[in-house]
């Protein structure tokens, strides 16, 4: 249990236990928050935008025999979000009382059998998951404004065998198929609900093995047939050298991607009515890294650098309200640093930095939300009286962004850089009981990670956990 800033409570509860084949695990919680106004204070917002999630999940295994096993998990969630939008009749955007209600269901069954001794492992499983999502406009008669109803079903067979002594292989096939109906009943003269179902079928192979001493390499290929887009194949290939006893390791990796547009995209609350989102395409890309990573001091302190690319075509964008386009093309490369010492049993210093250039190679700009700079700095120490404490600190450069006014009309918008420190603490009473506590944004920095939108102010959260 925690509660905190912002009218925040967060309540969850699990339970599980076992009996000869059969062990069984259920869990369920409560969130809600009174939130922040999502339109940042400083553009305007005013009114604070609440949120509510209640949830349940639970899961059951049994072993049929020693080489088969069923696995069944099922999960429920509901939420109610407040949000701003342009108050009617005036059309001025702010806090108006439209909220959101969301329902989602998941079931998934999955056999795990052996064949030959165990040489095969197999899986066949499959998952349905049924979304139901609502938005209402108190001030609008009907209230509904928009309303979307979708569902995935999913089939899958996956097998691992080992080859020969040093080689692994996994391989499998996928069925998916998805659906979505939606609307916006408050702006419809006759109600005309959208209607849309898509298929992808897919199939890889992968391929795991020790090549020479020290040397691991993985290759693998996946076949993608959508319905819409048709076939198409990526590949995946990496290779990991150990050196100096393990103490170095050099990894090198390349792979691509296959991203065929969600139905969500071409068909969302304004139709697929504009020649932008009837002409979407898929999104296609190449990305690779080469880094190396080294340990030193008898493994107490572990530094790594990490030099990596993406080239993606295609890339699918927000572009304005309820709209999509394709970037022609978009790249990104940079570094990545990381360290960690553990100065002792007691003190632990991580830190990481990355140097992003994502570029839109149509437009020759920046990408939008991609700081060039980000880094990250914690420290943890357990103090002698066994409390637990860590200090961390987070830098994000700044960015361009695009906003829209009143009118839906896009502008520039650069997001300044910022940086945040957040501190925690955890005290375990006995074995079976703690108590911790965190303060977030420490010194009530003021920044956005999206504009307009708004993010949290210092805010204080403290708990109990205990384990019985």
């Amino acid at each position: 249990a925690e509660g905190g800033a912002f009218g925040t409570q967060d309540y969850n509860l699990a339970v599980g236990g076992a009996h000869g084949p059969l062990s069984v695990r259920l869990s369920g919680g409560y969130y809600a928050t009174d939130g922040i106004p999502a339109f940042d204070t400083r553009l305007g917002g005013t009114g604070d935008n609440g949120y509510r999630n209640t949830g349940f999940s639970g899961r059951l295994n049994y072993q049929i025999t020693p080489a088969a096993s069923l696995d069944l998990r099922g999960a429920y969630t509901t939420a109610w979000t407040s949000f701003d939008g342009y108050d009617t009749p005036t059309g001025a955007f702010g806090f108006d009382g439209e909220y959101s209600k969301t329902a989602q269901y998941l079931a998934y069954g999955g056999l795990h059998f052996d064949l030959f001794s165990g040489l095969l492992k197999n899986l066949v499983a499959a998952q349905y998951v049924d979304s139901d999502r609502r938005n209402f406009d108190p001030h609008l008669t009907p209230g509904e404004t928009f309303y979307g109803f979708g569902s995935t079903t999913r089939f899958e067979y996956q097998g691992e065998a080992q080859l020969i002594p040093g080689y692994f292989a996994v391989f499998g096939a996928q069925h998916l198929r998805s659906q979505l109906t939606t609307d916006t009943p408050a702006w419809d003269v006759v109600l005309s609900p959208t209607q849309a179902h898509t298929t992808q079928d897919s199939a890889y192979g992968q391929i795991k093995g020790v090549v020479l001493p020290g040397l691991t390499v993985e290759t693998g290929l996946r076949y993608d047939d959508d319905q819409s887009y048709g076939g198409h194949v990526t590949a995946q290939a990496s290779a990991v050298q150990a050196l100096n006893g393990g103490d170095t390791l050099v990894r090198a990796s390349f792979g691509q991607g296959f991203k065929a547009p969600a139905l969500y995209q071409l068909y969302g609350p304004y139709g697929a009515i504009t020649e932008h989102m009837a002409a979407l395409k898929p999104e296609t890309s190449d990305s690779w890294d080469l880094g190396v990573q080294q340990f030193l001091f008898s493994k107490t302190v572990n530094l790594s650098a990490t030099y990596f690319g993406r080239d993606t075509k295609g890339l699918i964008t927000y572009v304005a309200p309820g709209v999509y386009a394709n970037i022609g093309r978009a790249t990104a490369a940079g570094l990545e640093l990381q360290a960690e010492w553990r100065l002792d049993a007691q003190l632990t210093l991580t830190a990481n930095y990355t140097f992003d250039r994502a570029r839109d190679l149509t437009d020759h700009v920046a990408l939008i939300r991609r700081p060039r700079d980000a880094a990250n700095l914690s420290l943890a120490y357990t103090w002698p009286i066994r409390l637990n404490t860590s200090l961390a600190v987070r830098y994000s450069g700044s960015s361009p962004d695009t906003g829209y006014d009143a009118l839906g009309n896009a502008f520039g918008a650069p997001l300044k850089a910022y940086t945040v420190v957040d501190i925690r603490a955890a005290y375990p009473l006995t074995e079976r009981l703690e108590l911790f506590g965190r303060v977030e944004n420490l010194f009530n920095q003021h920044y956005e990670t999206a504009y307009p939108y708004g993010s949290p102010g210092v805010g204080g959260f403290a708990g109990v956990r205990a384990r019985f």
